[in-house]
């Protein structure tokens, strides 16, 4: 951790030329820059530059594994360094919405870490890939949540660890209904914060709660909680928490009628979230000024606003999640309805040539 904290400060003001000299650190002593790649990968998103992050990880990885054969220790410490960044590439991964390939870095974190014995990274990998899962299910994702809490309340001391899993199991207990049970973790998770804890940490914690409260439709407790989130993100800098918050909050406006509101918070976010270079969520982004456009009773640029979506989701690899399917097939099916089936499918078509700039421009001109 501390060795990230000093790359946090160093690339706030210089990080092209960091990368630069990280680069060629990996050029010159592979094995040993691993650790320092994964620490960038990870420092890179309050940075803002997640897309350098995960290069610098993913080359990291790719040039380890090209290294020649050993056995032993030497084997068990470069595998374990090899799952460390590929824990990174996924936390970052998840900043920039590329869910499908996170889970498969996360697979062979888990992967690796059962077989080099590294409980730390074991742990922090099966709690983000159940966050993954509730994204694009996985039926391993529960499992993966309640190992991750074996490990980090039985077998080892890690405060960071034992958040997530908290944080995911009181989600889980939410998701069941059961009120008892999440506010036992809830519970559990004021107590081993504290007040003390890693900024990011009271954000995940605020968000991930906001979240759930969203999707059960308890939007008012949801919006206070996005808020307060908000607040915090703009006290620490942190431009991705920023976005998750003000997008959260664009949707709970567009959900309970507050169209204006939702069109202004979508016009800051559509930005930011392309300055992330994080498509998923511009292809949301743009389905959500589709959904607008469909209420205001235009159909033409809604139909046109899917269509951008949808090619850039298939650019990318980056469906939806499944939460959003039912609001999006509804629409599709109302748009259909309200054109005749040549020129639904001009405009569709339209939108899937378009550019992300050009996507973007047609969406803030909607």
């Amino acid at each position: 951790m501390r060795s990230a904290i000093l790359l946090f400060t160093r690339f706030r003001s210089r990080n092209r030329i960091a990368v630069q000299n990280l680069e060629c650190g990996l050029e010159n002593h592979v094995e040993e820059n691993v650790r320092l790649a994964a620490n960038f990968c990870i420092v890179s998103m309050p940075l803002g530059i997640l897309a350098e992050g995960l290069r610098v990880a993913k080359t990291a990885v790719e040039r380890a594994k090209a290294l020649p054969s050993i056995a032993g220790d030497a084997d068990i410490r470069r595998q374990k360094l090899i799952a460390q960044a590929l824990f990174a590439q996924g936390l970052t991964g998840m900043g920039v919405g590329n869910v499908p390939i996170v889970k498969q870095d996360l697979k062979e974190a888990i992967t690796l870490s059962r077989v080099t014995g590294d409980k730390q990274i074991l742990g922090y990998s099966l709690e983000l890939y159940f966050t993954a899962s509730t994204l694009i299910y996985e039926p391993d994702g529960l499992a993966a949540a309640q190992e991750g809490l074996k490990i980090f309340s039985q077998e080892i001391n890690d405060k960071f660890g034992l958040v997530m899993a908290y944080i995911n199991m009181a989600r889980i207990a939410m998701s069941k209904g059961d009120e008892d049970e999440k506010h036992v973790f809830l519970g559990k998770l004021k107590e081993i914060m504290g007040g003390k804890a890693v900024y990011w940490l009271l954000i995940l914690f605020h968000a991930m709660m906001g979240f759930d409260e969203s999707i059960r439709g308890n939007y008012e407790t949801a919006k206070k909680i996005f808020e307060d989130s908000l607040a915090m993100a703009k006290g620490r800098h942190s431009f991705q928490a920023r976005m998750v918050c003000m997008s959260e909050i664009g949707h709970i406006e567009r959900h309970t009628g507050d169209l204006p509101q939702a069109r202004k918070l979508y016009h800051e976010t559509i930005k930011g979230w392309q300055k992330l270079g994080n498509r998923s969520a511009i292809a949301n982004q743009l389905e959500c000024y589709a959904y607008i456009t469909l209420a205001e009773e235009k159909p033409h640029s809604a139909t046109t606003l899917f269509g951008a979506a949808e090619a850039l989701r298939e650019k990318a690899q980056e469906p939806m999640a499944d939460y959003e399917h039912a609001e999006y097939a509804q629409s599709v099916s109302r748009l259909r309805s309200m054109l005749a089936e040549a020129e639904f499918n001009t405009l569709w078509a339209e939108g899937r040539s378009m550019t992300i700039d050009q996507a973007i421009q047609c969406a803030v001109e909607s």
